[in-house]
């Protein structure tokens, strides 16, 4: 992994940013196209994927077509989670781009990737993907308002409804996702980072170890096993580095603020300084996701 954030580094700084970022596109095309084959098993019962033998379809019988419960989609990346880590970042950047291309076949395509990619995401049944979403469309709308607050009076009064009517459904899918017990894990999961902590403040008990370390601390009762991180990035990396692991993410997350800004100032075009903003905010739905969950595999 460390190796490819030098190959992509390498990549930018030769000039070949265009190349790294189609790639993206393309991959971000294959998960959408994957998710959809795996939708597609699931409700016609094509067999493509274990328990798809019996799709919706024929469970719900011939007058209805609607099924009883949404599909929660995990195919491309094995794990719902982790797909939302994927795909809500990219949403943002998708969608900027979309809005920035010059090409107009460029730009519908990218339309549609976007579109692709938010039904994904919807359809993960993440919560804290549809978090890291809000959080970057939110960061987005800051710094453009900061620069002319006229952009407000722009934005369609019917965009405006149907930013809001997207939160209330959201916000009501969060209240009614039955999840207890993955929420109990979580806050078991924090609590215990908070004690490892406490015992190896300096510099905790070793890089990949907290799942290790968790067995000492958990509560029984609920105990679960296999846990790769806190699902926390402060308190995972808290209670695997220490104090000194805190300091030295602060100094990273100065050091890319810093980095941020210097390119964002070095923009020559509206267009460009929107896709710098784009990025940043796409990181900060990242960072606001690694609150309640940590990505510490490939995706």
């Amino acid at each position: 992994h460390v190796a490819i954030f030098y190959v992509l580094v390498d990549l930018f700084q030769r000039g070949r940013q265009r190349l790294v970022f189609e790639t993206q596109f393309i991959m971000g095309a294959l998960v959408v196209m994957i998710s959809g084959i795996e939708a597609l098993s699931w409700y016609f019962g094509l067999g493509i994927l274990p328990g798809t033998e019996i799709g919706w379809i024929d469970a719900i019988g011939p007058g209805a077509w609607l099924p009883v419960a949404p599909v929660r989609l995990s195919l491309a990346m094995n794990i719902s989670t982790l797909l939302a880590g994927y795909v809500a970042p990219l949403v943002t950047l998708t969608g900027v781009w979309a809005l920035t291309a010059r090409r107009p076949d460029y730009r519908q395509a990218l339309r549609l990737l976007t579109l692709g990619l938010l039904l994904v995401l919807i359809f993960t049944q993440s919560r804290g993907g549809l978090l890291s979403l809000a959080t970057a469309v939110a960061a987005l709308l800051v710094m453009r308002a900061v620069q002319d607050r006229a952009i407000l009076r722009r934005i369609p009064r019917l965009a405006v409804v149907a930013a809001l009517l997207g939160l209330v459904a959201g916000a009501a899918f969060i209240v009614s996702a039955q999840r207890t017990g993955g929420d109990l894990g979580r806050l078991d999961m924090y609590r215990s980072a908070v004690l490892i902590g406490r015992d190896y403040p300096i510099t905790g008990v070793g890089p990949g170890l907290f799942g290790r370390a968790l067995r000492d601390y958990r509560t029984r009762n609920i105990e679960r096993d296999h846990m790769a991180s806190a699902h926390n990035a402060p308190l995972n990396t808290l209670a695997e580095n220490g104090i000194a692991g805190i300091v030295i993410s602060a100094w990273l997350g100065v050091a890319l603020l810093r980095g941020w800004l210097h390119t964002w100032r070095a923009q020559t075009t509206d267009a460009r300084r929107l896709r710098v903003e784009a990025a940043i905010a796409a990181l900060l739905g990242v960072a606001v996701h690694s609150m309640v969950d940590v990505f510490t595999v490939t995706p």
